[in-house]
């Protein structure tokens, strides 16, 4: 199926590239921030908070990437529909 803008282009390519975007943002914030930068860099740890855990398991992790997963497949239906608005 495929979707058309008010002025007549297609935007099933917006709403791929909006989900590509948002996808991999997604993805490398859980991996990449909260696992590597997060987890083993020592500019986290803050004088007096040490016994404080703010860092998720690997199974919070990949439930929380899971489940935005599947909002971002709808994100970006919004986000290429207003691009196609806008141009």
């Amino acid at each position: 199926m495929v979707m058309y803008s008010v002025r007549g282009g297609a935007i099933d390519g917006l709403y791929f590239y909006a989900l590509l975007f948002l996808e991999v943002m997604n993805w490398y914030d859980g991996i990449v921030i909260d696992e590597v930068w997060v987890r083993y860099s020592k500019s986290w740890l803050l004088p007096g908070c040490e016994d404080m855990p703010y860092v998720q398991t690997i199974r919070q992790i990949l439930k929380k990437r899971l489940f935005l997963t599947i909002i971002w497949v709808i994100g970006a239906a919004i986000v290429a529909g207003i691009v196609a608005l806008i141009f």
